[in-house]
């Protein structure tokens, strides 16, 4: 599903799900973590003038998230599942660093 609101929003995005999602067995290089190295996983909101006046006028989260999304803001989790398509993490690591904190 997440896949769709990623084509939605940034349809030049050439995503193909691959047959095998990569997977992070481990070694002892790694101390069996499976992963070596960082990479970032970013959502990244551009400031333009629609939104300062959004901000400004204290519009709801709704509305900016809207605005963001027209202008072709990913979230981090989407950012991540294209890192995953890409194979460059799993998607069980993609997960773990974007589940909502209680």
């Amino acid at each position: 599903m997440e896949l769709e609101f990623i084509k939605k929003v940034r349809p030049s995005l050439d995503l193909v799900i691959p047959d095998k999602l990569p997977q992070a067995p481990g070694c002892d290089i790694c101390s069996h973590t499976g992963y070596k190295g960082r990479i970032s996983v970013i959502e990244v909101l551009c400031i333009d003038t629609e939104m300062r006046d959004l901000i400004l006028n204290k519009a709801s989260s709704i509305k900016m998230i809207e605005a963001a999304r027209r202008k072709g803001m990913i979230t981090m989790r989407e950012d991540g599942i294209i890192k995953v398509i890409q194979g460059l993490t799993s998607l069980a690591e993609v997960h773990r660093v974007t589940a909502l904190q209680a």
